[in-house]
């Protein structure tokens, strides 16, 4: 359950990422815009400049006239679009805001899980259960290995039983080659194998050096 919660945060959290960035981009697209129209004037000006330097050193004075006359036209539409890009604003409000549910699930405190039992047993044996749906297992592999004949094998090995003991030590027995194989936790054999007369067909771990072996006693 705490997983599940975990991750429907993790889920919200990256949405909640993604609206953020789009709601940006969308808001800073008039300021983008009216950089790249700045930046366009600009370049514009320094063109005239440039004209205006060699209309007055090489035109008559109706040429520099008329394009002094043009300037003004020019100047006007610049200062025109100056006026526009000025009147937008860009003064967004962003919140974020949780549903009430889960203002009133955070207001439950330790109160969200509740014990449940049989009444007409004792605490110590009746059944305990949640009141929640099934926790999900997830299984991961973490190391495997792919048991392969020693020198003292007859035959490729062939497990019939596996069991844990308490310390974690992992106890195979293998049919084919008749023994018993102990593995620590990164499946590397231990000790000592013991030898069976007979076929090994499972093994059970009882306490912390106690094993229970059948045998095929054919």
């Amino acid at each position: 359950m705490r997983d599940r919660i975990i991750k429907l945060f993790e889920d919200a959290k990256q949405k909640l990422i993604s609206e953020a960035n789009e709601f940006k981009t969308a808001e800073t697209m008039p300021m983008r815009n009216t950089c790249d129209d700045s930046s366009k004037v600009k370049d514009e000006i320094s063109k005239i400049l440039s004209m205006c330097c060699i209309i007055l050193e090489r035109r008559t004075p109706s040429q520099q006239y008329i394009y002094s006359e043009l300037i003004k036209e020019r100047r006007k539409t610049m200062e025109s679009n100056a006026y526009d890009q000025r009147k937008i604003q860009v003064a967004s409000t962003v919140a974020v805001s949780f549903s009430k549910e889960l203002t009133s699930f955070l207001e439950l405190g330790s109160n969200f899980i509740q014990l449940n039992y049989d009444g007409n047993r004792s605490v110590e044996t009746s059944p305990i259960s949640l009141s929640s749906q099934p926790r999900p297992v997830a299984l991961k592999l973490l190391v495997s290995l792919a048991l392969s004949k020693t020198g003292d094998d007859e035959k490729e090995p062939g497990l019939s039983g596996l069991d844990f003991l308490p310390d974690g030590r992992l106890v195979a027995v293998d049919k084919m080659n008749d023994k018993c194989i102990i593995l620590n936790e990164r499946l590397q054999r231990l000790g000592t194998q013991h030898r069976f007369k007979y076929h090994p067909l499972g093994v059970v771990c009882v306490s912390h050096n106690v094993l229970y072996v059948t045998c095929d006693g054919d």
